[in-house]
């Protein structure tokens, strides 16, 4: 999906080509892609006209024509523009052409179909419409600072992968980007806005013009390239550190990069150096019961105890307390594994008010890994788990 950098490359590249020459015709072959019009409204205000300026906000190009109306586009997953001569055979997939005097074309091809072409017109407020007025500020702006970015926060418990996506706070960035700006600030991407400390804000809003600025001249290419690629295939692929290497290594460490999913979109981190992290009951909680037929209790009168059960047997696999003024689980083990993680970590201990041969207690002061607590608490889950009943088969 082409995101900020992408964009402005194309806008450096095909600007300079269409600027101040006159619009002989126009031929829409597919009108799915007309967002607030139809093909011959749109052929009628733009043939004759002359594009004067082609401008970028955020992931939108914004074209201005001398009839002082603007033509809006917004590639979403697969728009390409390109520049050709007339004689050039039409690629598959192109849905748009508006030819020049000069005996160019400008070009859209879409291999989804999923972008959009927004005309301004009597009676319509073209940045409602299309979507331009809720963009935030751009990643160069001199406004963003970490308090912008923290005070942007609506919903506590989101994600910063998805915060960052948001472009009613900062406009362009896009998976790629995204999954780049947490990479170098050191912020694993499932962290919740709320845990984002002050000085991690602060790290977040000096990466994100930091890595826009980098995409942007890794992107760089003559004319020439541009047209021999299609106007797709861009630069900065081999040089991504974060995006799209899960399995590979950590550029800066040699750990095995991983990937998660985040409300649908993946997310390629360092488990090592972006660390998760698992501090609060809130999120052990969440994290328990985000297994399968699973259900929090609270069964004592001391509402301190808060546990998380199989639905089925009713068992607990989970519980959280607080303890000693510290956060603390217990997690059954098997006894195998038992003395491994009480020799590995000085903050598992033999398990608080249970058998201590089969449970240990996790004292949650981050000595343990997020990994590794998870692994503990997934064990758990499993030994407490109901058994499978064997059918007996007659003779």
């Amino acid at each position: 999906m082409p995101e900020l950098p992408e964009v402005e490359t194309i806008r450096r590249i095909v600007g300079p080509q269409i600027i101040n020459k006159r619009i002989n015709k126009v031929k829409i072959y597919h009108e799915k892609i007309l967002a607030n019009t139809d093909s011959l409204t749109f052929q009628k205000e733009l043939t004759g006209g002359t594009f004067l300026s082609l401008d970028r906000r955020g992931k939108f190009l914004i074209f201005h024509l001398d009839s002082e109306k603007r033509m809006v586009l917004h590639l979403r997953m697969t728009g390409q523009v390109i520049i050709e001569n007339y004689e050039e055979p039409l690629d598959k997939h192109t849905h748009l052409v508006i030819s020049f005097d000069d005996g160019t074309e400008l070009r859209y091809i879409d291999v989804r179909r999923f972008g959009r072409f927004w005309l301004e017109m009597e009676k319509e407020n073209l940045d409602e419409i299309s979507g331009l007025m809720k963009l935030g500020i751009e990643p160069n702006d001199e406004k963003l600072c970490g308090k912008y970015l923290e005070d942007g926060v609506t919903s506590p418990k989101m994600m910063i992968k998805e915060y960052l996506l948001d472009q009613r706070i900062v406009c362009g960035i896009g998976n790629i980007y995204a999954d780049e700006i947490l990479y170098v600030s050191g912020i694993f991407p499932g962290k919740k806005c709320k845990e984002i400390t002050t000085e991690e804000w602060a790290k977040i809003a000096f990466s994100i013009p930091e890595i826009i600025a980098w995409g942007i001249e890794a992107d760089r290419m003559t004319p020439e390239e541009y047209k021999k690629r299609k106007g797709k295939d861009y630069s900065n692929i081999l040089g991504l550190r974060a995006y799209g290497r899960n399995g590979k290594p950590c550029r800066k460490c040699g750990s095995r990069m991983e990937k998660m999913t985040i409300k649908g979109r993946s997310s390629c981190y360092c488990p090592s150096c972006q660390e998760e992290q698992l501090k609060s009951r809130e999120d052990l909680l969440e994290f328990g019961l985000s297994l399968p037929d699973t259900y929090q209790d609270t069964p004592f009168s001391d509402t301190n105890w808060v546990l998380v059960r199989h639905k089925k047997n009713k068992k607990a696999f989970l519980w959280t307390y607080v303890y000693e003024g510290s956060l603390r689980i217990n997690v059954k083990v098997d006894p195998e594994w038992r003395d491994f993680w009480r020799n590995t970590y000085e903050s598992v201990l033999p398990g608080y008010h249970q058998n201590k041969d089969h449970w240990n207690t996790i004292i949650v002061d981050g000595d343990v890994p997020a990994k590794e607590l998870k692994r503990m608490i997934m064990e758990s889950y499993d030994l407490t788990a109901p058994k499978k009943r064997v059918s007996k088969k007659s003779d």
